[in-house]
């Protein structure tokens, strides 16, 4: 099974080596003094790989050298500086490449520089400033030549200048096509020089409409295009001063034709004076025209035949009102007078005669009402009468009179009513005496005051014979009495019965009151009271045939339930008890004896409960004492001599428990003693299970002793923090692994992933990772320098060839090596890379004495040399170690 091994940090497991120099070194220095001489030459050299190569190689001669170790050392730090150095010109060179890549040249350039000033003779970096500034330079003449003609085609489409403008903007657009400044402004300047056209266009037509509009006097419509007009070219100085002509005529106009529609209003209704003026007013306001001084003559024509018309008409009017006059025919004489009053209003005459007949008309309307009148009083007057309504007819008689004093009938009608009602008088007098009697009389009766209600009655019928009603009540009064009469017999028989029945009841003589209470009922049937007292005596009857049923039957239950108790029948003699109670329950003596008894079978079922609670509990503390569960014996013994305290049995089995636990005690002791003791000196050694297992073993002898518990708490909290430490660690490692896998930085993850395997290898996460990379790595591919296993003998390189990397894969390059170790101690395996000028660095492979295949993952492309230079080859070189080499691939980021 292959295993994946990370380079540890690139600084430190980098050996850039000639493997040439090495098989030349072991052959000419032969000891630890050439070696230290070489290394430091390189380092005043300032080839910090290959000196850092030689201090490795002279600790090799002598390990603990401190001379060797201190120079390595110092090599290191400035080896690391050398890495710095140069990890800022790649920052520096991927911010470049990616703002390049955006085309912010400006940008990139500025990174580039900063790159350069780390290497300044870097021909990648060279090479794409120089770019840069040829296309940054050959842009500003584009842009300025864009500038200048867009600025200029903005400054002519301001001035409206379209043409010209569209000239500019098409030149930039030329320069840099698709501007959105430029295109906007090239399309509005297209579309306005098109309005242009078209207003101008407008502009001829609708003038020549306004002075077609002018010859034929409609000058509103004439000053609706001119304005339009004006909308399109407002600055047309002809057109304005036409519009201002044109405005003065429609004003004259508008008021020539309001005159004249007034005028022509006027006439129509034959108002001609009126209308004359307003013709005057439109030949002041328009001479030229002729219509007004037409209709003047006309309506002048008219004013004259109107005279003569009106004075005939006003003879004819008076003629015919005279002799209507004279008819007395006034309503339609007046109606002549006012139709010649509206001829010739001024006219005295007409207005003499029309007064008279008003005068006429009125008095002869006051003489028809006072005859309406004087025929209604007559009439309503003649109907009271006829319905003796004497009082009502004489009214309306005197109503008459007054209307017409010197009408006969009336007066004569006055004196016959007056002395109809002087005879009705006394007939009066002996009603209202009989209606006082009557009503005196009822009130009597309704008192049932009968004797005297009686006497009114008669009285009121001496008074009027004819009246039946009085008689009538005084013989139903006298009915009344005989009934009163018969119901106090009635009442007095009843309540005599009634006596002798309450009576006979008091005493207990239910026979003599059953007869006494049913006579009483055939005497008032509808009397409820006897009916109830026959109810009252039966219900009696039975009661105290009860009582004495349940006496007896009371008397038998207390006699057997005595019999039962004397037998010690106790649950029998209860329910006998109760059953006597059931007869007389308010009887004590059942009572008494019930609670008595029940109190004896409690007593006698607590011994019985407590002999059987004894013998539970002996065999509890028994099958305990067998199992040797003493504290569980002698739970139940101590039960057990709480029940009975006198308990022989349990007082001796505790004696003998007690001494068993004291001997156990001191043997457990022992035991505990030797448990803890271990414990400790687990604890102290950090051996954290077996020192658990130990404490636990102790509370076995001493179950929740605190110190053993207390232990195992402490140790539980170590062991738990240890678990929370490798948690965190392991987040912190995955989280680190994942970020660097996110960037690609696959030879970090890889190494971060084995850390947490290490640190939690019951996670599965880390190696899915790990496989997940190496996949990774093999499917990206460029070169695939070996595939078929391939053995190299001890200290012999072998060189793998290849076509260099395009430099813009070159800073994304893996190398993946596949390789085992075919002995029992690890060694290095040097990899070195290079070019036709020779070498330009390389790394080394840890190789374990495992015996499987590892996966090597080494991010070469971090290395300045390998970036910078045409690399062509590769060169493995096992030290002092044989090594089965499988895959060999050059591989880039994806």
């Amino acid at each position: 099974m292959h295993k994946i091994k990370k380079l540890l940090p690139l600084l430190f497991i980098v050996t850039l080596m000639s493997f040439s120099m090495i098989s030349q070194a072991q052959e000419e220095v032969k000891s630890y003094e050439s070696v230290i001489k070489s290394a430091d030459t390189k380092f005043t050299e300032k080839d910090y790989i290959s000196a850092k190569t030689y201090y490795e190689m002279a600790l090799r001669f002598r390990e603990e050298d401190v001379y060797a170790k201190n120079r390595l050392a110092e090599t290191l730090v400035l080896l690391k500086k050398q890495m710095e150095i140069q990890e800022i010109f790649y920052q520096h060179l991927d911010i470049a490449d990616r703002l390049y890549n955006e085309n912010k040249l400006d940008e990139a350039l500025i990174e580039y520089n900063e790159a350069l000033k780390v290497f300044p003779n870097d021909k990648y970096t060279l090479a794409k400033t120089a770019k840069i500034n040829e296309t940054l330079n050959s842009e500003r003449q584009k842009i300025d030549g864009y500038n200048k003609a867009a600025n200029l085609g903005q400054k002519l489409l301001d001035e409206e200048k379209y043409e010209e403008a569209i000239i500019q903007l098409n030149e930039a657009n030329t320069i840099i096509p698709n501007q959105k400044a430029v295109t906007d402004n090239l399309a509005l300047a297209n579309k306005f020089l098109a309005e242009q056209k078209n207003n101008l266009e407008n502009f001829n037509k609708l003038k020549t409409e306004a002075e077609q509009f002018i010859t034929r006097r409609d000058y509103a419509k004439a000053i609706e295009k001119l304005k339009l007009a004006l909308l399109l070219i407002p600055n047309d100085t002809r057109t304005q001063n036409l519009l201002d002509e044109t405005s003065l005529l429609n004003d004259k106009s508008i008021r020539y034709n309001d005159l004249l529609s007034t005028a022509d209003n006027l006439y129509g209704e034959k108002m001609l004076p009126e209308a004359k003026a307003q013709y005057e007013l439109a030949m002041q306001v328009w001479p030229e025209q002729a219509y007004p001084a037409d209709m003047i003559k006309r309506i002048d024509q008219s004013l004259q035949n109107e005279s003569n018309q009106k004075n005939e008409a006003f003879n004819n009017s008076i003629a015919a009102a005279n002799q209507l006059f004279t008819a007395k025919e006034y309503d339609k004489a007046l109606q002549e007078y006012i139709k010649a009053n509206s001829i010739k209003p001024e006219d005295d005459f007409v207005k003499q005669r029309i007064g008279e007949i008003d005068q006429l008309l009125l008095s002869q309307k006051q003489q028809l009402e006072n005859d309406e009148q004087y025929a209604k009083a007559i009439t309503e007057a003649t109907a009271s009468y006829k319905a003796k309504k004497y009082e009502a007819a004489l009214q309306s008689f005197r109503i008459a009179t007054g209307i017409k004093p010197n009408e006969q009938e009336p007066v004569d009608k006055i004196k016959e009513i007056e002395t109809l009602l002087a005879d009705a008088k006394s007939s009066e007098e002996r009603q209202n005496n009989y209606a006082q009697l009557i009503s005196s009389a009822d009130e009597l009766f309704s008192k049932s005051q009968l004797a005297e209600a009686k006497t009114k009655y008669l009285e009121a019928a001496a008074l009027l014979t004819d009246q039946a009603y009085p008689l009538a009540q005084a013989k139903k009064i006298d009915l009344l009495i005989a009934d009163k009469e018969k119901t106090m017999a009635i009442e007095n028989q009843y309540n005599s019965f009634i006596a002798t029945a309450d009576q006979a009841f008091n005493e207990q003589k239910w026979d003599e009151a059953i007869m006494a209470y049913t006579e009483a009922q055939k005497v008032k049937p509808t009397e409820a009271y006897p009916g109830k007292q026959l109810i009252l005596i039966a219900e009696t009857r039975a009661t105290i045939e009860k009582e004495t049923m349940l006496n007896s039957k009371y008397s038998e239950a207390i006699a057997l339930a005595d019999g039962q108790v004397a037998n010690q029948k106790l649950e029998e003699a209860i329910q006998s008890y109760q059953i006597a109670l059931n007869f007389k329950p308010n009887e004590s003596y059942p009572q008494t004896q019930i609670s008595m008894l029940n109190e004896k079978i409690r007593q006698l079922a607590e011994a019985k409960n407590l002999e059987m609670k004894l013998a539970g509990l002996k065999l509890q503390a028994e099958d305990a004492f067998t199992k040797k569960e003493y504290e569980t014996a002698i739970t139940a013994l101590n039960q057990m001599v709480a029940l009975d305290n006198e308990n022989v049995y349990a007082i001796a089995r505790i004696a003998e428990i007690k001494l068993i636990q004291e001997t156990t005690a001191r043997e457990n002791q022992r035991l505990y003693d030797e448990s803890i003791l271990r414990a400790n000196q687990n604890l102290d050694k950090k051996d954290y299970a077996l020192a658990i297992v130990d404490f636990k073993t102790a509370l076995n002898y001493k179950p929740a002793d605190p110190y053993a518990t207390e232990k195992i708490t402490q140790i539980d909290n170590i062991l738990r923090e240890k678990l929370l430490a490798a948690k965190s660690e392991y987040t912190r490692l995955v989280s680190e692994a994942d970020r660097n896998f996110g960037t690609k930085t696959y030879d970090k993850a890889v190494d971060l992933y084995l850390q947490a395997e290490n640190t939690k290898p019951d996670e599965t996460y880390p190696r899915e990772q790990i496989k997940k990379i190496s996949k990774i790595i093999e499917d990206n591919k460029l070169f695939e320098l070996n595939r078929a296993n391939l053995t190299l003998a001890s200290n012999t390189p072998k060189r793998f060839e290849f076509k260099p990397v395009d430099v813009i894969e070159r800073r994304g390059n893996y190398i993946l090596v596949k390789a085992r170790n075919t002995g029992t101690k690890s060694f290095p395996l040097l990899i070195s890379f290079g070019s036709k000028s020779g070498k330009n660095g390389g790394f080394v492979l840890p190789i374990p004495e495992n015996g499987e295949f590892n996966d090597f993952i080494v991010r070469i492309g971090s290395q300045y040399k390998w970036f910078s230079e045409d690399n062509s080859w590769i060169e493995v070189y096992p030290e002092n170690g044989e090594v089965e080499v499988g895959l060999i691939q050059i591989s880039k980021s994806e």
